[in-house]
């Protein structure tokens, strides 16, 4: 009797699977909803974006950059806070106060030049523009990123899909060979191809497994939650929507990195206006009332200030502010130059690639595709009959294989340039200014 069949083990047995599908039912439910609500949040492209918009911190950090330039912009636009003071003199007696002598007490407020001032703001307001057209970056970046890496989770699942298809029908092949081997009228060799090439591909399928779970731990990344999701979409073809001169005149004319050039170089420039006004005088305005003691005898009036305070336009510390803000203008103005070659040579490539990737796809569609399905087809049935051996199987197997996955791949390149141009290419580049 086998141990299967003797009683006490198969008690045994029932009741150690029974307690640990008890004990691990807790577990795959957690991890499977993980929001709470008993179901799986299902996200498609554009809600898997706007929920990266939502909750990604890389773009609320950007956000605060913002709140960073208006609080600039209000310290410009202040004064500096008023001074009160309390002076005296011929102090007799300390301990008495009321027997001191002559006292004034006042406040006195400090006032920059109003050109300083007015210049100051201009800086600061060009640096809200500035900040605005970097989170704005920030935010395309986002929907660029979160829109090619929801494209590799649908490649990655669609990858797996297909080597499990295939793997399927390889081992219905080596189920043929095997039954041809048993009778007679087959080789060994081909049940040991079709065996290897089973095997082979199962191990595919294993490592594209872990490639899924990858992609959706970058796709959770970029979406800012860690909320359990399920994917709804399809990997489909769409036409690019401009000309190519169109791409390169709209990312001049509204993408937030050419809008980010141009207000760094304007408030650079502005910065040295606000360098050379600091020659300009500070005033000083002050208004006390005064005690006058003589004796037992008090009398009162009022006090006051006017004072300016002249910076020497000729000494280091003037000369060093101005040439430390036209160095700096410059070397905006200089890394501007530099990037704006390299967005233009980038975007325009990204344009060649999408055209490129665009006629490879309609070849696909048109010509590729249709023999490969009809090769599979033809390929299986001559082999029911004996007509190809195995190692023909397999080769067609192969390009079947191969030629699928280098369209999904084509495909996902192609949808990612889509993406890249319609954000106007800011996930292309880095941004130094």
């Amino acid at each position: 009797m086998s141990l299967l069949r003797r009683p006490l083990f198969g008690l045994l047995v029932l009741s150690v699977f029974i307690h640990s599908n008890v004990i691990a039912a807790p577990v795959i439910a957690a991890s499977a909803t993980d929001n709470g609500s008993g179901q799986i949040t299902v996200l498609d492209r554009e809600t898997a974006v706007n929920l990266a918009i939502k909750n990604n911190p890389t773009l609320q950090g950007a956000r605060q950059y913002v709140e960073v330039a208006r609080a600039r912009r209000l310290q410009a636009d202040g004064f500096e806070s008023p001074t009160v003071s309390w002076e005296w003199e011929e102090a007799r007696q300390l301990d008495k106060p009321g027997q001191f002598g002559n006292q004034i007490y006042g406040v006195e407020q400090s006032l920059e030049w109003p050109v300083l001032r007015y210049r100051r703001k201009q800086a600061a307001d060009l640096g809200i523009d500035a900040a605005m057209a970097r989170s704005e970056r920030t935010r395309l970046q986002i929907i660029a990123r979160v829109s090619k890496a929801f494209d590799q989770v649908l490649l990655t699942d669609a990858l797996h899909d297909l080597l499990q298809e295939m793997a399927q029908r390889t081992a219905e092949a080596v189920d043929i060979s095997r039954v041809r081997v048993k009778g007679g009228t087959g080789q060994y060799v081909d049940l040991l191809r079709t065996r290897i090439a089973r095997e082979r591909l199962q191990n595919e399928v294993r490592d594209t497994g872990v490639r899924l779970a990858v992609a959706r731990r970058q796709l959770s990344t970029l979406l800012g939650s860690n909320t359990a999701y399920s994917l709804k979409g399809e990997l489909t073809f769409g036409p690019l929507s401009l000309a190519q001169r169109d791409w390169l005149a709209r990312a001049r004319q509204q993408g937030p990195t050419s809008l980010l050039i141009q207000r760094r170089i304007a408030q650079s420039k502005k910065e040295v206006t606000v360098a050379r006004a600091n020659r300009f005088p500070e005033l000083t305005l002050g208004l006390g009332r005064q005690r006058l003691r003589d004796n037992a005898r008090n009398e009162y009036g009022w006090a006051g200030v006017i004072g300016l305070k002249f910076p020497l336009p000729g000494t280091d510390r003037q000369r060093g502010l101005e040439s430390e803000a036209r160095a700096s203008a410059n070397a905006v103005q200089y890394t501007a130059q530099a990037l704006q070659y390299e967005t233009q040579a980038r975007l325009q490539q990204r344009i060649d690639e999408a055209t490129t990737l665009e006629a490879q796809i309609k070849n696909y569609h048109d010509r590729i595709l249709p023999d490969v399905d009809d090769q599979l087809k033809a390929a299986r049935q001559e082999y029911g009959v004996r007509r190809i051996d195995a190692l023909n199987l397999l080769d067609v197997y192969t390009t079947y294989l191969e030629t699928r996955r280098n369209y999904l791949r084509t495909l996902v390149r192609y949808r990612a340039a889509q993406a890249d141009l319609d954000t106007f290419g800011e996930d292309l580049w880095e941004v130094a200014l």
